[in-house]
């Protein structure tokens, strides 16, 4: 979906379950025993088993409480949470349908329905399920949050632009969305707000290791690669396993012409990214900086076995090869290039280096 997760809050989630239950106890039938407030001893529990990793014990605490009150919203709903924690996401996507079937305006429900849909696939169930959440609760961010992603998973980027925003809105202390608000408005190469949404990110939340990483990502695409490494070495020192911060630190090392710390950062990656293509194009061009153009080479002949169009590594071979005076095989892979028809740019760059052997 994206380089941030469906915002699936589950403590959160019960939170606003129990205060959404008394809500709905207000004007509810003082007769209809289904529609009076479960026992919220017994949803902490299962909430608190669950944080503990004993989702078992807690679906077998709330089965025992559906076994008195089987057409309680809140108790379907805790169900599926723990259902979930289990891995059991069909069981857990019909405890949250029944939830809905009980209380339509249910929209923590209807926002895990929809997470499991989105995580099948199945995006526009997702997106409609989330479009009932935030009209069930205009004011639930999380729901607002995962549209964005949905949305923007299917290309309609001004629109989860604007879900974004009214999640930032609802939600002013939470950096996430202004991260994902910093990555849309760069594939809009609307680059001042990508920055500055990730400039806000890191102010709302300086312990945050994404909002650093956004930050130092943009800092760098503005040719402030001394920020850049700042912010991307913070992000780590937060998060040691975030692996996007360290390639995108070595990149920063790159273009601060630091070949050898580039080199350092990418080679701790080879393992754990051994399948993404631009890593390994990376490598080769820390490689080629240090003249270890063989190595380079190689690198990015690995690269184009992953991904045959990547143009990074079509590009940085044809001017390792031309560095190293192998004309013939440079202008051959020239030739490889063009018939993979790419953009002008790079197309011009992998053509200036291959004129440029003799």
């Amino acid at each position: 979906m994206s380089s941030s997760a469906l915002r699936i809050a589950f403590a959160a989630l019960f939170a606003w379950a129990c205060a959404s239950s008394s809500q709905r106890a207000d004007t509810a039938d003082p007769d209809d025993e289904a529609a009076q407030l479960a026992p919220k001893d017994s949803i902490e529990r299962s909430s608190q088993l669950i944080a503990q990793g004993k989702a078992r014990e807690a679906l077998d605490l709330l089965d025992g409480e559906l076994a008195k009150r089987p057409n309680d919203p809140e108790l379907h709903y805790a169900r599926g949470v723990a259902q979930r924690h289990m891995g059991k996401n069909d069981d857990a996507l019909a405890a949250w349908n029944r939830t809905v079937e009980l209380d339509p305006r249910f929209a923590a429900a209807m926002n895990g329905i929809a997470a499991i849909h989105l995580e099948a696939g199945r995006l526009d169930d997702g997106i409609a399920m989330l479009e009932r959440a935030v009209k069930a609760k205009p004011e639930f961010a999380d729901a607002h949050f995962n549209l964005a992603l949905a949305l923007a998973q299917k290309g309609q980027l001004d629109d989860a632009i604007s879900s974004l925003t009214t999640a930032s809105q609802l939600a002013p202390k939470d950096p996430a969305p202004l991260v994902e608000l910093s990555a849309l408005y760069t594939k809009q190469r609307k680059m001042e707000q990508a920055k500055a949404a990730a400039k806000q990110a890191v102010e709302l939340d300086p312990k945050s290791a994404l909002a650093r990483m956004s930050y130092g990502v943009q800092l760098s695409a503005a040719g402030d690669q001394q920020g850049a490494i700042r912010e991307l070495e913070a992000a780590i020192a937060i998060s040691p396993e975030l692996h996007e911060a360290k390639l995108a630190l070595a990149r920063a090392l790159l273009r601060a012409d630091r070949p050898v710390d580039a080199s350092k950062h990418l080679e701790s990656l080879t393992n754990v990214l051994s399948n993404n293509a631009a890593m390994w194009s990376d490598l080769g061009a820390a490689l080629a900086k240090q003249g270890k153009f063989d190595g380079a080479i190689a690198q990015f002949d690995r690269a184009l076995a992953l991904d045959p169009e990547l143009a990074s590594a079509h590009v940085r071979k044809i001017g390792a090869l031309a560095e190293s005076k192998r004309c013939k095989e440079a202008k051959a892979a020239l030739t490889t290039f063009r018939h993979k028809k790419p953009n002008a740019e790079a197309l011009d760059a992998a053509s200036s280096a291959a004129q440029s052997c003799k």
